[in-house]
């Protein structure tokens, strides 16, 4: 990438009755790390936010979650997660002046678009890792010491403080299993 001006994630995945914490820890976090990523790890200047829950059975958190970053320079994260989607999608599109990426994480590839929309360059990913199998060999190298674990922990705060930063900006908070709350 040269200079990224706007990402835009879509995650979202059928609902799952093993899950009891909301979307935006559970879906959502991942995208936020690439968003910080993305735009060298600045803390976004502006967060805004609706979650939404549509199925109580015995759990607590949002379903649903659109939330938006700004970060200095105009550059934007819209990162939409959902787990009541009827088809899982994992995609990312990266906007620069003058061409466009698309990521596909669910069918790895990863398309460029040059400015008219036509497409300049498609790789396929046949190489891509599983994405839980690369979580847990990152848990083991982190156990036997292959990794730093203070500088691993250090390295996921600003995603989790960008989440708490997007819940406390959903406007209600959830108390009821009713549609949308923004």
């Amino acid at each position: 990438m040269e200079s990224p001006q706007a990402l835009h994630t879509h995650r979202l995945s059928s609902y799952s009755p093993r899950m009891h914490a909301g979307v935006t820890w559970d879906l959502l976090v991942h995208d936020i790390d690439i968003a910080l990523r993305l735009f060298d790890e600045e803390t976004p200047k502006t967060v805004n936010s609706a979650t939404g829950r549509h199925s109580c059975q015995g759990r607590t958190g949002e379903d649903t979650v659109e939330a938006e970053l700004e970060f200095s320079g105009a550059r934007i994260a819209a990162l939409p997660a959902s787990r009541v989607s009827s088809r899982p999608t994992r995609r990312l599109t990266i906007s620069e002046q003058n061409r466009t990426i698309v990521a596909d994480l669910l069918h790895p590839s990863v398309t460029v678009y040059a400015r008219p929309n036509q497409v300049s360059e498609q790789i396929e990913c046949s190489e891509y890792p599983e994405p839980l199998a690369a979580q847990w060999d990152r848990f083991t190298d982190i156990i036997e010491e292959k990794f730093n674990a203070r500088a691993e922990t250090g390295s996921i705060l600003p995603s989790h403080a960008t989440v708490a930063a997007i819940l406390d900006s959903a406007l209600k908070p959830l108390q009821n299993c009713g549609p949308l709350s923004s």
